[in-house]
């Protein structure tokens, strides 16, 4: 056990050693710009020798000024979506969104026409007036790709959060920059990464010699599943937009192959006045003409549309049975969404019923797997009704979980809104059974040998919530819990209450100092009324909380959170310790739900025995951050994580846990340490499957 003492304490020191200078690196190191004929970021100060380090220069500070400052724009688009396969198996139709093109046909097309309004490179709003293809119209395959049509150049990132840009200054010291001369006026220059990697790409750009702006560039990458080369040509008025771009994509996974090429012209706006509600001949608005092979898949389509012929009756009996044989696989894995409405008021979305990246693996809470139903009904601009029922199942508990908000937002700019949530939460131990316990046997506390009695726990809240200012927010909140043990037969036996009914108001002040840009505050205040609604137990809680997620300028970022709580009155017989932000996530997600500002090897038993609790949770997050080092893991390794959490209660001084945690495509996987009392305690992992979470 000395060992193992001696290990933890060693490892804590080293990771927060490393911890602290990785955050100092990052927030304060300059990124060095170095050109000869390839541009290097090795050395401590940047040199500008030549004239092809200037044009650099000058790409990286125009890619400053357009980055976040350009004004809202809005344009015509135009879309040409070819697919072909070149090899399938009775796989494809279990890939989300693929179930669609995985019958006979070889070749599909889709064509799309809309107005699109944009800020930056991102689509805050469009309006569909013309389709037509091959593919269902309700269906979208392959819907990653969506995401390439327009990447952000100047970004730090092409597709939001992936692939890092070579135009961007805090990118810099991961690429390498070739400069060649083109016309007087223009400049070619090569890029490609210094590190083989799926966050990076290589290619080409035209760029303006005055300004720095690129003016035409195309380059090669991998993101999700797919490898894509994207040539591009800007728009001069609108730097951040393309005026035409060629997409080609390629697809593999378990002997399924596809191909995809997505043209895009974006064009000047044209008055739609009644846009809204009418759908337009797309003949009448696509921009150039189809070619003949185009033409070959539409009359393919065509000529399978007319064999065989059959009554009318038989064709509507065989439409509906169709129908609802291709929705009952297509639920399966992937998501749908269905509307109501002129303007699809409402409208309800379900998650795939069988999908991987719903799997989800922790050494504290095993195997789980989770489903999620959403559904929004627009009254007007500025309010609306939504729903979410997320459901849940834990394997080594047996146990069934459900979290269901039904939310009225009566002023979404100000976040005002009116919720109902039911929903039931963690098996929570009978405290006064533990405290008893403790007064008998202090020094051996041993969860997994102790007799405890477990409740189930099933609640009601209904809360209004209203931000007064850019900075300052409230919440009240009443909640109702229904407690049972889960052996009822014994405390029947024993002549023991089998329920235990609670009701408690509440008060919850949330503090913004720096609005946006700095720590989240909050306050939070319950109290346990007897007499109301049956309710049994009295007591008072107090919490506070303060959260930050700092970003730094190289796509790094760092999350912090730091809180605290205490009961200061309870009822002498019986009570139940539960906090509001201390408690087991019994609905865990992926690498971005919880995986920062959690504990996971700690005992969820030890979430509802402390009369007080003290906790802190430090996370950083970059790119090629160790990963570099290591051949061929580099190239698989999108994101890396370093985790150091700290918990005391009035039994553990202190539990802490030390992490690494990495994100791929595939999976993200998490190493911990945890110790209690200063004592090494356990060593486990954390798994989830990522492969086709962005196809929901």
């Amino acid at each position: 056990m000395k060992v193992h003492n001696i290990i933890i304490f060693k490892a804590g020191k080293l990771l927060l050693a490393a911890f602290f200078s990785l955050i100092s690196l990052t927030a304060y190191a300059e990124v060095p710009i170095v050109v000869d004929t390839i541009l290097a970021c090795d050395t401590v100060k940047a040199k500008f020798t030549d004239s092809k380090s200037d044009i650099v220069r000058k790409i990286m500070a125009f890619s400053s000024s357009v980055n976040g400052g350009t004004q809202e724009q809005k344009s015509d688009v135009y879309v040409k979506w070819l697919i072909h396969t070149e090899n399938r198996n009775s796989i494809m139709r279990l890939i989300p969104t693929l179930y669609v093109i995985s019958k006979e046909h070889p070749d599909y097309i889709k064509e799309y026409y809309g107005t699109v309004w944009f800020n930056d490179a991102k689509a805050r709003e469009k309006i569909d007036l013309a389709s037509d293809g091959t593919i269902p119209i309700k269906n979208d395959a392959m819907l990653p790709i969506i995401e390439l049509y327009t990447p952000d150049i100047y970004s730090k990132t092409f597709f939001k959060n992936n692939v890092l840009s070579p135009f961007n200054k805090t990118n810099a010291k991961f690429y390498r920059y070739k400069i060649t001369e083109v016309t007087d006026s223009t400049s070619r220059i090569i890029f490609k990464p210094r590190v083989k990697n799926t966050q990076f790409v290589k290619g080409e750009a035209v760029i303006d010699k005055a300004s720095g702006k690129v003016l035409r560039t195309k380059f090669a990458g991998e993101y999700d599943l797919f490898k894509f080369n994207i040539d591009m040509d800007m728009n001069e008025s609108i730097p951040v937009l393309p005026v035409r771009s060629d997409l080609t994509v390629s697809f593999s996974f378990m002997n399924n192959k596809l191909k995809a090429s997505i043209f895009c012209l974006f064009l000047s706006p044209k008055d739609f006045p009644d846009s809204v509600s009418t759908q337009y001949s797309l003949d009448s608005l696509r921009p150039c003409q189809l070619t003949e092979a185009d033409k070959a898949i539409y009359a393919r389509y065509d000529s399978l549309q007319n064999v065989n012929p059959v009554s009318k009756k038989d064709k509507i009996e065989n439409k509906i049975y169709k129908k609802a044989w291709n929705t009952m696989q297509q639920a399966l894995m992937n998501s749908f969404t269905t509307g109501l409405g002129p303007k699809d008021n409402l409208s309800v979305k379900f998650s795939p019923l069988l999908n991987p990246s719903y799997l989800n693996y922790s050494h504290s809470k095993g195997l789980s797997y989770r489903y999620d139903i959403r559904g929004k009904y627009v009254l007007t601009d500025n309010s609306d009704f939504h729903f979410r029922v997320k459901m849940g199942y834990m394997f080594s508990k047996r146990q069934f979980f459900l979290d269901a908000p039904f939310s009225y937002v009566f002023d979404a700019g100000r976040n005002g809104t009116i919720d109902f949530t039911v929903g039931n939460g963690n098996r929570i131990t009978n405290s006064s059974v533990r405290e008893m316990l403790i007064k008998m046997n202090p020094d051996s506390i041993r969860f997994k040998n102790m007799d405890l009695k477990y409740y189930t726990d099933n609640y009601y809240k209904l809360h209004v919530a209203y931000d007064f200012t850019d900075w300052f927010s409230a919440e009240i909140c009443a909640t109702y819990h229904r407690r049972s043990p889960v052996d009822k037969k014994e405390f029947e036996e024993a002549g023991q209450p089998t329920v235990y009914k609670t009701f408690a108001p509440s008060l919850e002040l949330t503090f913004k100092p720096f609005k946006e840009k700095g720590p989240v505050l909050t306050l939070d205040y319950e109290r346990g009324i007897k007499g109301v609604m049956k309710s049994g137990i009295e007591y008072e809680k107090f919490e506070g909380d303060m959260s930050w997620i700092k970003n730094f300028s190289n796509v790094s970022s760092m999350s912090i959170r730091v809180g605290g709580g205490l009961y200061t009155d309870k009822s002498q017989d019986i009570y139940f310790l539960d906090y509001s932000n201390f408690r087991e996530n019994n609905l865990p997600g992926g690498w971005n739900d919880d995986w920062s500002g959690e504990f996971q090897l700690l005992n969820p038993a030890w979430y509802n025995v402390s009369k007080y609790y003290y906790r802190s949770n430090l996370t950083y997050e970059q790119p090629m951050m160790i990963s570099y080092m290591i051949p061929f893991f580099s190239e698989m390794i999108e994101k890396e994580r370093f985790y150091v959490n700290f918990l005391l209660t009035d039994s553990i001084h202190p539990y802490t846990e030390y992490g690494y945690a990495f994100t791929n495509r595939l999976f993200s996987l998490g190493i911990y340490l945890s110790a209690r009392n200063w004592k090494y305690q356990a060593l486990g992992f954390r798994f989830s499957v990522e492969l086709f979470g962005r196809w929901k």
